[in-house]
C-alpha cells in the first residue's frame, strides 16, 4: 500500500462501516439475548441498509453517497436516542432476550432464499444488469421504449 492510496481507502472504510456494522452498532443495545451481539448488529444493519437502498432506489434516487449519509444520519439518531435513554436512568437494555431472535427472523425473511441461482437456477448476470442498470439511472425501473 503507498500512500497514494490512503485518500481513497479512508473514505471507503468509512463507507463500509456505515452500511456494514454502524445503524445496528448504534440502535441495537441488547445484553440479554442469545443472539451474539455482533451478528445481531450486523443483522440490523443489513435490514436497515437494503430497506434504505430499495426505498431510494424507488424513489429513483439511489447513488452509495446517499446511501452512506442516510445510514450515517440513523447512525446518529440512534446514538443519541439510546444516550437520553440512558441519561434518564432507563439503561442500554432494549427489547430483552427476544429482540435478537427477532432480528435474526428478520434477517431471514428479508434475504431467503439466498440467491435465486442457487435455489431456481435463474442466470446470475440478471443480477448484475440490474445493478449496473441501478447505478447509472439511479432507478429499479426499466422505461418500455415501445410505449
Amino acid at each position: 500500500m503507498t500512500l497514494e492510496t490512503l485518500p481513497r481507502l479512508i473514505p471507503a472504510l468509512i463507507g463500509f462501516y456505515l452500511l456494514l456494522l454502524a445503524p445496528g452498532q448504534a440502535w441495537w443495545q441488547g445484553q440479554a439475548s442469545a443472539t451474539p451481539r455482533l451478528f445481531a448488529r450486523i443483522g440490523l444493519s443489513t435490514i436497515w441498509t437494503s430497506a434504505a437502498g430499495v426505498a431510494l432506489a424507488a424513489a429513483g434516487a439511489f447513488s452509495v453517497p446517499s446511501l452512506v449519509l442516510i445510514n450515517a444520519v440513523t447512525t446518529l439518531l440512534g446514538y443519541l436516542a439510546l444516550g437520553r435513554r440512558r441519561d434518564q436512568g432507563q439503561g442500554r437494555h432494549v427489547g430483552g432476550s427476544i429482540a435478537g431472535t427477532i432480528i435474526v427472523v428478520a434477517a431471514l425473511a428479508v434475504f431467503w432464499p439466498p440467491l435465486e441461482t442457487h435455489i431456481a437456477g435463474s442466470d446470475s448476470s440478471s443480477y448484475l444488469a440490474a445493478g449496473i442498470h441501478l447505478t447509472r439511472d439511479h432507478s429499479l425501473a426499466v422505461p418500455d421504449p415501445t410505449l
